[in-house]
């Protein structure tokens, strides 16, 4: 693969694009909250994570509490995730022992609203600002850091 731009420039699309589709599937997964929707939602997360973690060198201290917090929702959004796979495969291997899937489907459950909660109110804020606004910002930290 050969890239035509270096810098800022070769970065700035794709960050833009992640932070794009990552604020969509938050605000869909807000309106719509259905498993596949956060699952969703985590992919995205995890690729924004991704870019702010190549860019760490050049992040000040804001920026990196902003890739912790990424960090955070994603690990939210990952046992969310995990406790409906569980449940899946409860609901198909434990039908014999009915009040025990019961319990734990109600225990999951509980867990699942808490992180669900959690993970909207994190996403709103990671998430508040305009693609191209969070870009600008970046840049101007970019910019900073190759002293430009």
């Amino acid at each position: 693969m050969k890239f035509r731009a270096t810098g800022w420039p070769a970065i700035e699309p794709g960050l833009k694009e992640s932070y794009r589709c990552g604020r969509a599937a938050c605000a869909l997964a807000g309106r719509k909250p259905l498993p596949e929707h956060f699952h969703d939602w985590r992919k995205h997360v995890k690729d924004l994570w991704h870019y702010f973690c190549l860019l760490d060198p050049a992040w000040l201290a804001e920026a990196r509490t902003y890739t912790d917090a990424l960090e955070l929702l994603g690990a939210h959004l990952g046992e969310d995730h995990d406790l409906f796979l569980l449940q899946q495969f409860v609901m198909e291997h434990c039908a014999g022992a009915a009040n025990e899937v019961t319990a734990l489907s109600k225990l999951i459950t509980a867990r699942q609203k808490d992180l669900r909660a959690a993970a909207l109110k994190q996403g709103s804020r990671l998430y508040a600002e305009a693609p191209a606004d969070i870009c600008r910002r970046l840049e101007n930290y970019w910019r900073d850091w190759h002293g430009k």
